[in-house]
């Protein structure tokens, strides 16, 4: 994950904050335990995305004025707005899928972006007059169940190639280790749950520098 960023202390306690990041997201079936329903299941996904995001930052300690008068830690939350792209894909016999506009399930219809609600948790610990290292959490609430292309339910491709079987239902590309599971996983059965939408959570470790007000001026 690559990120990068502008913050505007505003009031005692309040800053607003600009980010942009370029992060990949993954799953895989296969990690889950030996045996299990989900490793039948033997879904898996890569997505590249980028992010942007507007947040307001509250600071449980007051601002001493001065940059450098700040505590050596402050603690902090925030809460924003912003969007993010998502592609997922699957790599199937060395080739790579683009999963947005195959089959893979009924009627399935879902954009190139998401409205992302960011809440955050962090502390900054002072390094010198003008840097910082913070430690923090981001975790994404989005609009779509889709950012793993999994949502819906089983779509029947029984008139379609292998290929798109095996990417929609990936069941008969492992050995069979859950016999309740191979049979249940059919046209018309759960693929994902779409009653909840997709979140996912960051951690992150950050380097803050301390722009001076006068920098850009001649």
């Amino acid at each position: 994950m690559v990120n990068m960023g502008v913050e505007a202390r505003l009031l005692n306690h309040f800053s607003a904050r600009i980010e942009g990041a370029h992060y990949t997201m993954e799953g895989n079936d296969n990690w889950a335990r030996p045996g299990s329903f989900a490793q039948q299941r033997n879904h898996s996904f890569l997505s590249k995305n980028w992010e942007g995001n507007f947040q307001v930052i509250y600071y449980l300690k007051p601002y001493a004025g001065d940059y450098f008068r700040r505590s050596k830690w402050e603690p902090y939350v925030g809460l924003g707005v912003g969007l993010t792209s998502y592609n997922p894909s699957k790599t199937l016999n060395g080739e790579t899928y683009f999963l947005r506009d195959l089959p893979t399930e009924p009627n399935k219809e879902y954009g190139t972006t998401a409205l992302i609600i960011p809440v955050t948790g962090g502390v900054k610990f002072k390094i010198n007059d003008f840097t910082n290292v913070n430690l923090e959490l981001g975790y994404r609430y989005t609009n779509t169940d889709y950012l793993d292309d999994v949502s819906g339910v089983y779509a029947d491709l029984s008139n379609e190639s292998l290929t798109l079987q095996d990417l929609a239902n990936p069941k008969d590309l492992i050995p069979t280790v859950n016999v309740d599971a191979y049979n249940k996983l059919v046209p018309g059965a759960p693929r994902g749950n779409d009653s909840n939408r997709d979140t996912y959570l960051f951690i992150m470790l950050k380097a803050e520098v301390y722009l001076p007000k006068k920098i850009f001026s001649k």
